[in-house]
């Protein structure tokens, strides 16, 4: 078989002379008859066509116990290239001289490591379009077949068992949830709103319906000293001769020695500064507007208040009665106002009502109140609580409404709480003491004085459910 091809000269047509030996050669001729050399540029690698061969074999990756390859030594591989170009020489029209002349100019091949080389499958037909001889570049493969093959030893893979580790079956225990500490229980409160003026029964209807009205409790006397007194003592006014009764601790100083703490906010009293005059110790003489406050509040007359620095340190002004409750950890155990429709100078007055209906609904907005809260609203008098001039002593001073017995009408009273009947009224017969015991048997103290007498009954207020 012949490298010519369609359109070439005829194979008879000379070409020139060989390269090596200068012997006649014709058009087509591979190799020279006479040395075997190479005519032209060499067409064909075989070492170049075989390792792409074998790489376009390459399997694909295969598990560990899939066979290795097969390993051909170079020697090997070496020899296929030679055995190629002698039949290709053949082929061209040599004879057994030219085989031997070609096997003669082969050198020996040097001793080198096995090259692993993997079989070829059969060969692709990209490999063979790439290819420009014919036959003699599928001979190779098959002299390659003949050569004897050392196969590789098998390295054995050992079984490594795995050890199964053991799975509890049992169910994981829970961790105990984390409790979460109880809230602690709010402290009873109690707000009691003392109310002097000519508007006290209007500030008291004005609120009435949120609460209970008291229609049978009457005042301790006519003067607003008088009922104011008796409410945080526990102890009646005296008729003119009589012996006064054995002093007792009022209702602030058992507060005290309980732990609790109490607080009296004044409409007249500024924001800033000590206690006015009056308020703790003996009015000036001629000043209206300490007589007055002297009448109003209870607190100098309490001589285990008066003597030291509680009732200077209790006296604080209406705006801190807002701020206190708005706080809530600062609300008093017991909370003490006197209303009556005043103002201290750098403030405008603000009427009775307003001042009471301001007031209540501060306090029912706080938690302590709706938790545990108690706020008792009571007319004590109706003298002019705020006057800018002593009373003229021609002028006698008003006295609070008679009972058509001669005795003294029950005083407005409203008393509220989250559990009662909004708007329900109860007509017990009783005294402002009754009052007093109301609210140290809601902050859980012994009532002062004679409030906790057999006479001084104990007020069932309706339940909001009855």
């Amino acid at each position: 078989m012949s490298d010519v091809r369609p359109g070439d000269p005829a194979p008879e047509d000379p070409a020139g002379d060989c390269r090596s030996c200068g012997a006649l050669v014709v058009v087509g001729q591979r190799y020279c008859l006479d040395c075997g050399g190479l005519i032209g540029a060499r067409r064909l690698d075989p070492l170049e066509t075989f390792r792409a061969r074998a790489a376009a074999a390459q399997p694909a990756p295969v598990p560990v116990a899939a066979s290795p390859p097969r390993a051909v030594p170079f020697a090997a591989a070496a020899t296929a290239v030679l055995v190629a170009g002698v039949s290709g020489m053949l082929v061209a029209g040599g004879d057994g001289g030219a085989r031997a002349a070609v096997i003669a100019r082969a050198p020996a091949a040097a001793p080198a490591a096995p090259v692993v080389v993997k079989a070829p499958k059969k060969p692709t037909a990209d490999a063979d379009a790439g290819d420009d001889a014919d036959a003699p570049a599928a001979e190779p493969e098959a002299e390659t077949a003949a050569v004897e093959e050392t196969p590789l030893e098998e390295t054995p893979v050992e079984d490594v068992p795995v050890e199964d580790t053991p799975v509890d079956d049992a169910p994981a225990e829970e961790e105990p949830e984390e409790e979460l500490p109880e809230d602690e229980p709010i402290t009873p409160h109690v707000w009691m709103l003392a109310l002097d003026g000519p508007q006290a029964q209007e500030a008291v209807k004005r609120i009435a319906d949120q609460g209970v009205t008291l229609t049978g409790v009457k005042p301790l006397g006519p003067e607003t000293g008088q009922n104011v007194t008796g409410l945080m003592t526990g102890v009646r006014p005296v008729p003119a001769g009589a012996t006064p009764p054995e002093v007792t601790p009022s209702l602030p100083e058992i507060l005290t020695t309980a732990g609790a703490s109490w607080r009296a906010y004044v409409d007249v009293q500024p924001s800033k500064g000590a206690a006015l005059p009056g308020a703790c110790s003996v009015p000036p003489v001629g000043d209206a507007a300490a007589a007055a406050l002297a009448g109003r509040l209870p607190f100098g007359r309490i001589a285990g208040l008066a003597e030291g620095d509680a009732c200077g340190d209790g006296i604080k002004s209406l705006e801190t009665l807002g701020n206190d409750v708005s706080a809530g950890d600062s609300i008093p155990e017991l909370s003490y106002a006197a209303l009556g429709g005043c103002a201290p100078p750098e403030r405008t007055a603000v009427a009775l009502p307003d001042q009471v209906s301001d007031a209540v609904t501060a306090i029912t907005s706080s938690t302590e109140y709706q938790e545990n809260g108690l706020i008792v609203v009571t007319a004590v008098g109706a003298a002019d609580p705020c006057p800018a001039t002593p009373p003229d002593p021609a002028v006698p001073a008003p006295v609070p409404p008679l009972a058509a017995d001669g005795t003294l009408a029950p005083t407005p009273t409203v008393v509220l709480r989250s559990d009662t009947k909004p708007g329900s009224e109860l007509d017990t017969p009783a005294d402002l003491l009754a009052l007093t015991r109301l609210a140290a048997s809601t902050l859980s103290v012994d009532p002062p004085g004679a409030a906790g007498a057999d006479d001084v009954p104990a007020l069932e207020l309706p339940a909001a459910d009855g």
